[in-house]
């Protein structure tokens, strides 16, 4: 299996353990997300937010570090809305990023 379909399937199973509260799972499926693709930011977040979910902050302060430590920053929010023919696009922080005609 190609390494970007991998990816998908592992981040599913992920996404499965944090729906599920199965922590010890949800870190080997992390471990294993970070060796395939080491700077994409999900697999951290997911974790973080799985450990933060539980109240285990100390856990969530170590994968923020680490996530420091690579170089590895999460992506911002973003959010789209039409307005009579217009996608309006904006990102978390910025604001407004662009506005495309569709009419």
């Amino acid at each position: 299996m190609p390494q970007k379909e991998a990816s998908v399937v592992w981040e599913s199973l992920l996404g499965a353990c944090r729906n599920h509260g199965n922590v010890e799972l949800a870190e080997r499926v992390a471990q294993k997300l970070l060796e395939l693709s080491p700077q994409e930011s999900s697999s951290f977040v997911q974790l973080s937010n799985m450990y933060a979910s539980m109240g285990r902050w100390k856990d969530v302060m170590e994968v923020r570090q680490k996530m420091r430590a690579q170089g590895v920053r999460k992506d911002p929010g973003c959010s789209m809305i039409e307005v009579d023919g217009t996608v309006y696009e904006f990102l978390a922080g910025e604001g407004l990023v662009s506005g495309k005609d569709f009419t």
